[in-house]
């Protein structure tokens, strides 16, 4: 009896004496950045394990680096107005890009940005008509974002462009 309620009494004090080992979010891999614009984050590693996925409607997180509690709020995009009726073409693109337009193109503001948030154009007035041409041909190949803006209201309108 005794021998029992001193190796409870050992095991007891060791479990109380003893530190458990913890592990920090750390990866092992080639690469690895996080990239932020002031609105927007994006963490990456590459060669990380692949060990779970998590998705929501604001974000996608695979692997050990993931932030699983960070909480983001997306802006809300307006939509252009039902009589505002845009094309953006060709999509994907080489050289250049053309907007067109069911009224005049001077009632928007037209702003190109690349995939980190960096504005490359942003043209204030259009030539008169209604078609907007804008040359790509000296980007590197990739994805942008060209947002439309209807200068009489809060309506906008974006689209993803691809660069050949």
């Amino acid at each position: 009896m005794k021998k029992l309620l001193l190796s409870l009494l050992l095991l007891f004090i060791a479990t109380y004496i003893t530190n458990a080992q913890s592990i920090s979010k750390q990866v092992i891999g080639s690469s690895g950045l996080v990239i932020s614009n002031g609105t927007h984050t994006i963490n990456f590693t590459v060669g990380e394990t692949i060990v779970g996925l998590i998705q929501s409607d604001e974000a996608i997180h695979q692997g050990f680096w993931a932030n699983m509690s960070e909480e983001t709020t997306l802006g809300i995009e307006t939509p252009l107005s039902n009589t505002n009726q845009i094309s953006v073409f060709p999509n994907p693109a080489t050289s250049f890009i053309k907007v067109s337009y069911n009224e005049n193109a001077n009632n928007f503001q037209t702003t190109l940005y690349d995939i980190t948030g960096k504005q490359l154009y942003h043209i204030k007035e259009h030539a008169i008509g209604n078609e907007t041409k804008m040359d790509i041909s000296h980007l590197p190949g990739g994805m942008y974002l060209l947002v439309l803006k209807e200068k009489s209201s809060n309506y906008k309108q974006s689209f993803k462009i691809i660069k050949k």
